[in-house]
């Protein structure tokens, strides 16, 4: 789940771009790693999105509900919902800044007029049946950079979801002693 809605801002927003540079790929998916092991030479004049933070969000109170079937409650858990957090940085350097301050400032305008990937505005949620989730701009922590020991560079941190994970594995069985009548 997580990969599939983090692929489909990151197709969005390439495709934005698209529109205004005839630019394939300018974003791309990298892990911290890969920022570390090779130079930046490989990610030059680019945009990165890199995931920096998973956090689950309680949303209520139980996370087991009951559903009816037949003449009996099926015990059910509530899927957990969690926001991604993901630093998108700007690769481009010497004479070539500009043009990744640019292309951040237009990340942002996109952010800013669209805050919410739904069933409406994204065929990728629709066809998939995912949940509509909301971008949020967020104040980027200077220290984040010592913390994955990669080098500084230009970047916004963004929050994105509420995702819901649900478990393939979940146990439906009939709750013992427990009927309608």
């Amino acid at each position: 789940m997580l990969f599939q809605y983090t692929s489909i801002i990151i197709k969005k927003m390439n495709n934005f771009f698209l529109k205004f540079h005839n630019q394939n790929e300018i974003i791309k998916l990298i892990n911290n790693l890969e920022i570390q092991n090779q130079t930046l030479e490989k990610y030059k004049n680019m945009i990165l999105f890199n995931i920096v933070n998973i956090k689950r969000e309680e949303t209520d109170i139980s996370h087991d509900y009951y559903e009816m079937y037949g003449n009996q409650y099926i015990k059910k858990i509530k899927p957990a919902h969690f926001y991604v957090y993901a630093f998108i940085h700007s690769t481009y350097q010497n004479e070539d800044t500009n043009i990744g301050l640019t292309y951040l400032s237009e990340i942002i305008g996109y952010i800013n007029s669209n805050p919410a990937l739904t069933k409406e505005n994204t065929l990728e949620i629709e066809k998939n049946n995912l949940s509509d989730i909301n971008i949020y701009l967020q104040n980027d922590d200077q220290n984040i950079y010592n913390k994955l020991t990669i080098p500084y560079m230009p970047s916004l941190l963004i929050k994105y979801g509420l995702i819901p994970i649900n478990s393939q594995y979940q146990n439906e069985k009939p709750v013992a002693g427990v009927s309608s009548f």
